[in-house]
């Protein structure tokens, strides 16, 4: 789908995301969940609702989408996600916890970026080592204990 502010045009980078600003507040939040369940308009009214200072009653929001997860008859029981790191069979086995694959994917670093701005992780032989993330890019090792991949 597309977004109403996708493709504002300005002179200049501060124009362009000051048009962006107003059009993100100014678009109804029914527009912008139009055609999805109304957990999601639920979900950003009561976002919009919150003051800065404010606390997100986060058990709430979890429930909202727990309960419509349920509601559209999802299964979850193989804990398998679009954004869980698939390994391949030659990997260095069994990951001891789900909190590895969850590691290993640096997803919420990344998240937004296109493919080619993310930072390159891989070294020589990792390929080989048959560390593959679902995305294509191939992972370091030592992501799992070191996320920032420094030494």
């Amino acid at each position: 789908g597309t977004l109403p502010w996708q493709g504002i045009k300005a002179n200049t980078k501060q124009e362009k995301y000051h048009k962006i600003m107003e059009k993100k507040m100014s678009t109804p939040v029914e527009v912008l969940c139009k055609g999805y369940p109304s957990e999601f308009a639920t979900y950003l009214h009561y976002c919009r609702s919150l003051r800065f200072e404010d606390r997100p009653d986060y058990a709430y929001l979890k429930r909202l989408f727990r309960d419509l997860y349920i509601k559209e008859g999802y299964d979850d029981s193989d804990r398998e996600f679009d954004w869980t790191v698939k390994l391949s069979s030659r990997s260095l086995g069994p990951p001891s916890s789900r909190a590895q694959h969850v590691l290993l994917s640096q997803d919420t670093r990344t998240r937004g970026k296109r493919e080619t701005d993310r930072p390159v992780a891989a070294r020589s032989g990792d390929r080989e080592r048959g560390i593959h993330f679902s995305n294509g890019n191939v992972g370091n090792p030592s992501m799992a204990t070191n996320p920032g991949g420094l030494s």
